[in-house]
């Protein structure tokens, strides 16, 4: 039994409706210890660093649940088929992430799905465990009016983003400098220089180190349900063994 419950995707042979033909593009990391969430596991350790990650995947899937668009995870690397198929018990359709850095994986993985005659896709990363489905529907409704959408990060980069297919350019994904705090503004100048109209959504926050997780903690307080896998996780990781990191921080955690 799959744990997330989520809609599984059902494949290009299956789509029927102009209005059908939207997905959503999950971007995921093989759940292997040390390759994940890596700036994190310096302050809580690799093992709680993993299952932080699965947890976060757990969340960002249940939301996706009642959406009722195809979801397609994308993996990498993409020797770890059968690993992911084992992780997510093989409800889903995946499709391995191509390409040698970020960039072109991401221009790829769209260029396949539209091949596949997708109109309209999203895509998102795997560190977003409280993002709303709000955010999604209104990506969707910005697409019938626009090029392109897209959701900058508190730290310059993005967290989504999505292309009709008429008017999809792979170019914007090149000459980025990804991982630095440029990535949204430049990927704006890419939309101008292709006469893209873009839509930008609501500013969220992604999960990548030690004070992210602090901010994360303190919002989940607030409102468990919004991610109650990682929630659970977060109010039970000072008891973990073998977590490190929190001893010296546990006024700011609670």
């Amino acid at each position: 039994m799959n744990p997330f419950h989520v809609k599984p995707y059902h494949g290009k042979k299956n789509i029927k409706k102009i209005s059908d033909r939207v997905c959503i593009l999950v971007f995921v990391r093989a759940p292997e210890m040390g390759k994940v969430k890596t700036r994190l596991a310096n302050a809580i350790g690799q093992d709680a660093a993993l299952r932080l990650y699965k947890s976060f995947v757990a969340d960002e899937l249940n939301m996706l649940r009642d959406l009722f668009f195809d979801v397609i995870i994308c993996y990498h690397p993409p020797t770890a088929r059968q690993k992911i198929g084992n992780w997510l018990n093989k409800e889903f359709n995946f499709m391995a992430q191509s390409g040698k850095d970020l960039g072109q994986r991401m221009e790829n993985a769209f260029e396949e799905i539209f091949s596949w005659g997708y109109q309209q896709a999203l895509l998102i990363g795997s560190d977003l465990p409280d993002l709303p489905s709000s955010i999604i529907l209104d990506a969707f409704d910005h697409l019938t009016r626009q090029d392109a959408v897209i959701g900058p990060c508190e730290d310059g980069g993005y967290y989504l983003i999505g292309f009709h297919r008429d008017t999809y350019s792979g170019e914007v994904f090149m000459q980025i400098p990804w991982g630095t705090d440029q990535v949204f503004d430049q990927t704006l100048l890419r939309f101008r220089e292709k006469n893209l109209n873009s839509y930008i959504l609501p500013r969220w926050r992604d999960i990548d180190d030690f004070e992210d997780l602090l901010w994360l903690k303190k919002s989940l307080d607030k409102n468990p349900t919004l991610a109650k896998h990682t929630h659970l996780f977060l109010t039970n990781l000072l008891t973990m063994p073998g977590t490190k990191g929190f001893v010296h921080t546990r006024d700011q955690f609670y």
